[in-house]
């Protein structure tokens, strides 16, 4: 199970690479972090209507911050360009060093 989520998060996050042009591993982190922890720690035990209420919030509410993380990360793409094309730049977060 730990190789499909692992699988899974990289080709997302390879996919989104490619579509937006930079680098920003939040759906890595999400598909292999959370995904691999809920399944170890609730290995099956997870059955009933209220877990799926959950499993629903946290779909939604994991749409809308990487829709948020990846709008912040595209804006500090264009408003504060590359000072030096080294490879740490290149895989860093702009967002987290970007204020225009």
């Amino acid at each position: 199970m730990l190789i499909v989520f692992l699988f899974s998060a990289f080709f997302h996050e390879y996919i989104l690479t490619l579509s937006f042009g930079f680098f920003y591993p939040v759906t890595f982190v999400l598909f292999a972090g959370t995904g691999v922890f809920f399944n170890f720690v609730f290995n099956d035990k997870r059955k009933g209507p209220v877990w799926n209420i959950i499993i629903w919030i946290c779909l939604s509410l994991g749409q809308a911050i990487v829709f948020s993380l990846y709008s912040q990360e595209w804006f500090a793409h264009v408003h504060c360009p590359l000072k030096e094309k080294t490879f740490w730049e290149l895989v860093t977060p702009r967002s987290w060093y970007c204020h225009p």
